[in-house]
């Protein structure tokens, strides 16, 4: 996009569609290309020159050397599960991770916590966890997520339009009405001798 040349072998032409109605906002997009490659030229060479050259990977290629753990944490938290449904329990991942990992996620790991309270700071999502752990489904580990995203992927294969259906606990509200409704079928006495 720097080099002012829309019409990119690789990317099928998408490019140059892409500004069909606009070009001053392909001017635009062009001005901030070489803005972008000018600054992390610059980052390099000041780098070099104060014999720093770790700067240069810190400030300008962090994002490619640490986003291995971004790509195996993240992908989990909403691939393969239901995208049509209300209850975010059915359409988002929790994972467990170690110590290090989820420091270095920021707790995000804690993902289905973090969509159902969005202001819970992300430090508090763990110990969210813990009191609303009875009306959330059992967090996956990172394999047990992987492996449900390839047999959902597989399923996908045959039934394109397949989607991991979540399994949801029993929530304590439910478990009282049933309780009630087998009481008043049965009899207190009977359900006494049930417990």
């Amino acid at each position: 996009m720097a080099t002012d040349r829309f019409n990119h072998p690789y990317f099928s032409n998408w490019d140059v569609h892409l500004f069909d109605d606009a070009p001053v906002g392909r001017q635009h997009s062009v001005r901030w290309a070489r803005l972008v490659l000018d600054f992390h030229t610059g980052v390099l060479i000041f780098a070099l020159l104060i014999g720093q050259p770790i700067l240069f990977f810190i400030i300008s290629l962090h994002h490619f050397i640490g986003n291995w753990l971004w790509y195996f944490v993240g992908a989990p938290m909403h691939c393969g599960l239901r995208s049509d449904v209300p209850d975010f329990r059915k359409c988002v991942r929790t994972i467990t991770l170690d110590p290090i990992s989820e420091f270095l996620y920021w707790h995000m790991n804690w993902h289905l916590e973090n969509h159902m309270f969005a202001a819970v700071p992300c430090y508090n999502l763990p110990k969210l966890h813990q009191v609303v752990a009875d009306d959330m489904p059992k967090p996956r580990t990172m394999f047990g997520a992987w492996k449900e995203m390839r047999e959902t992927y597989r399923k996908q294969l045959e039934h394109p339009t397949y989607e991991c259906d979540t399994r949801l606990p029993v929530s304590k509200k439910e478990k009282f009405e049933r309780e009630e409704k087998l009481e008043a079928a049965l009899g207190t006495e009977s359900l006494e001798m049930v417990h």
